[in-house]
C-alpha cells in the first residue's frame, strides 16, 4: 500500500487504512532490517574470515621476514668474518714474507761474510804459499851453491860406489843424487823467466 492509496474521510485519513499502512511499512522495514542484519552478519563473517586469512598471511610474511633478516644478518656476519679472516691472512702472509725475506737476507749476509772470510783466508794462504815457495827457491839456490862449492872443492870426481843390493842401484828422481840436477834446472829456468 502506498500513501496515495489511503482513503480520505471528512476528518482526514481513515484510521484503519493508516494502521494498515503503518503495519505494512513496519513489516517491510522489519524485513529490510532482518535482511540487512543477515547481510551484515554475512559481511561480518566474511570480514572475520578475511581478517583471519590476512592475520595468517601477516604471520607468514612476518616469519619469512624474520627468516630473511636472520639470513641477511648471517650473511653480513659471514661477510664480516670473511673480511676479517682475509685481513688476518694477508697480515700473516705479509709477516711470513717479511720473516722469509729477513731470513734470506740474514742467510745471504752470513754466506757473504763466510765468502769474504774464505777470500781473506785464501789470500793469506796464497801469501804463505808464495813466501814458502820463495823460501824453498832460496833454500834450493843455497843448496845448489853449496853443492857447486863442494864440487869445486872436490878435485876429481870419484866413481860412484856400486851398491851391493840391486834395490839400492836405482836412484829415484828427487833424491840427493838426482836432486842436484833438478835444482840446477829449476835455477836456470827461473833465471830465464826473470
Amino acid at each position: 500500500m502506498r500513501i496515495d492509496e489511503l482513503k480520505k474521510s471528512i476528518w482526514g485519513y481513515k484510521v484503519s487504512d493508516v494502521c494498515q499502512y503503518l503495519s505494512a511499512l513496519e513489516s517491510r522495514h522489519t524485513e529490510q532490517v532482518a535482511e540487512l542484519q543477515s547481510q551484515a552478519a554475512e559481511a561480518e563473517e566474511q570480514a572475520q574470515k578475511r581478517i583471519a586469512e590476512l592475520e595468517n598471511e601477516l604471520g607468514r610474511l612476518r616469519s619469512e621476514n624474520e627468516a630473511l633478516l636472520e639470513k641477511r644478518q648471517l650473511t653480513f656476519d659471514t661477510l664480516l668474518a670473511a673480511q676479517a679472516y682475509a685481513r688476518q691472512a694477508r697480515e700473516e702472509t705479509r709477516l711470513h714474507e717479511e720473516e722469509a725475506r729477513q731470513k734470506v737476507s740474514d742467510e745471504t749476509g752470513r754466506q757473504m761474510r763466510e765468502l769474504d772470510a774464505y777470500a781473506v783466508r785464501i789470500g793469506k794462504l796464497r801469501g804463505l804459499f808464495r813466501e814458502l815457495l820463495e823460501e824453498l827457491d832460496g833454500r834450493a839456490a843455497a843448496v845448489e851453491e853449496q853443492v857447486a862449492g863442494l864440487r869445486a872443492e872436490v878435485p876429481v870426481e870419484a866413481p860412484e860406489p856400486q851398491p851391493e843390493d840391486k834395490e839400492e842401484a836405482a836412484v829415484p828422481a828427487g833424491t840427493a843424487a838426482g836432486g842436484v840436477t833438478i835444482f840446477k834446472r829449476r835455477k836456470e829456468r827461473t833465471a830465464r823467466e826473470n
